[in-house]
């Protein structure tokens, strides 16, 4: 989706206008924050959350619906900026594609872990015998 396209996306009800809204002003702050040299700099989520009024979790989903319609938004461990170059933009998606595989590494060990739950409980004829997290990891 383009950036032209976003703001009729996100005018069809009160929700999206308000997120439309607050992405606008998101966006102002992070292209005001130019330094001396004409730079870009970051503005931590704690800071934005503070100008906005609103919580980590809704900058969250404002930038992720603000990249989808193409708004070269950056982020890192110093938070969040408009991007200065294309290497910029690769570097953020290289941290998003590295954030998005260790959750996925993540996933595969909680699906085992239910998994090894599942035949514990199953196991046990009576039902009554708790799942030790211990028993699970091999630990004695």
């Amino acid at each position: 989706m383009w950036k032209n396209e976003w703001s009729n996306d996100l005018s069809a009800n009160g929700t999206k206008n308000e997120t439309f809204r607050l992405g606008v002003i998101l966006i102002t702050k992070l292209q005001d924050n130019i330094n001396k040299d004409g730079v870009y700099e970051p503005i931590v989520s704690k800071r934005l959350e503070s100008l906005l009024g609103i919580s980590g979790v809704a900058i969250r989903e404002i930038v992720h619906e603000l990249r989808k319609a193409c708004y070269p938004i950056c982020s890192g461990r110093r938070g969040y900026w408009y991007a200065n170059s294309v290497k910029e933009i690769e570097d953020t998606v290289e941290h998003l594609n590295y954030r998005a595989y260790s959750m996925l590494e993540v996933s595969k060990y909680l699906k085992q872990t239910a998994s090894e739950w599942r035949e514990s409980i199953e196991a046990d004829k009576v039902g009554e015998r708790r799942v030790v997290q211990s028993e699970l990891c091999g630990v004695r």
